[in-house]
């Protein structure tokens, strides 16, 4: 599939000497701006620098914190990934570039739907919920205020969790836990075969769209409400927490482990 990529060397503004940043505006084949690309700057060593989605207009921009040769990487569901070659950004420069991205169709796998005859929204629940004292919450506002460009990285902040790059951002947990359930707008999140969940949620979720999270790092701090969801979506290999015992079954050292599960929980716009 052919991409093209066509680069600008201009001056900083006034008033940012030290500063070189990376400039993209992003188009599709048919001339038009493409929103929500995912722009990641890294170093030679195919570290990440940097990382920020277009906006409306296509328009990403990203500081590097020094002089030198970087890569950018752009990628959105339903395109070709692009990664251009070697870029030099000189101090007090800014590079611009305009990235030709072209569709492709995106194949999912099978997903069951199942539909509730009430739905529940955001704010319904959530100040009782946090007034248990359990789990942590986050608001849109909080979030934005950090300058998050992913949710991954807005959840990095919270004690216990921690974010890799591969080269896209991983949410992990620091407890060692096997399992972490996601979930959106109280539904479970689908999953895509080989990509890690919060990849998956980076790629359709921007945390722009946030409008709260509800964050609960163990299966003893998951409201009702949403653990029988959860214990479904778990494989019967991958439950390390309790399961309720049913009526003359019997309970395996396994599924009777106390080990840890988080729970995240996001709420979008939508759902608000």
């Amino acid at each position: 599939m052919r991409r093209s990529i066509a680069i600008l060397l201009l001056l900083a503004a006034p008033g940012v000497v030290d500063a070189q940043r990376a400039r993209a505006e992003i188009i599709d084949s048919a001339g038009a701006p493409i929103e929500e690309v995912l722009m990641i700057l890294t170093d030679t060593a195919g570290v990440t620098i940097r990382s920020a989605r277009s906006d409306a207009g296509g328009v990403v921009h990203l500081l590097a914190p020094k002089p030198g040769t970087y890569r950018a990487s752009f990628t959105r569901i339903g395109f070709n990934p692009y990664t251009t070659g070697g870029l030099m950004l000189r101090e007090g420069e800014t590079l611009v570039m305009e990235i030709r991205m072209h569709a492709r169709p995106q194949a999912l796998s099978t997903m069951r739907v199942k539909a509730r005859t009430r739905r529940e929204f955001g704010r319904e629940g959530w100040a009782d919920r946090k007034a248990l004292g359990k789990g942590v919450f986050l608001t849109g506002d909080e979030i934005r205020a950090e300058s998050a460009s992913t949710v991954a990285e807005a959840l990095a902040k919270v004690d216990g969790f921690q974010v890799r790059y591969r080269p896209l951002p991983e949410l992990s947990t620091l407890r060692g836990n096997r399992c972490l359930q996601y979930m959106v707008n109280s539904l479970l999140m689908p999953v895509i075969p080989g990509e890690h969940p919060s990849e998956t949620l980076d790629r359709v979720l921007g945390a722009d769209r946030v409008m709260g999270i509800e964050v609960y790092r163990d299966y003893g701090e998951v409201p009702p409400v949403f653990r029988s969801r959860a214990v479904q979506s778990v494989p019967p290999d991958d439950r390390t927490f309790p399961v309720p015992r049913r009526p003359g079954s019997e309970m395996t050292p396994d599924t009777e482990s106390t080990r840890n599960c988080g729970l995240i929980n996001i709420w979008t716009r939508k759902a608000w």
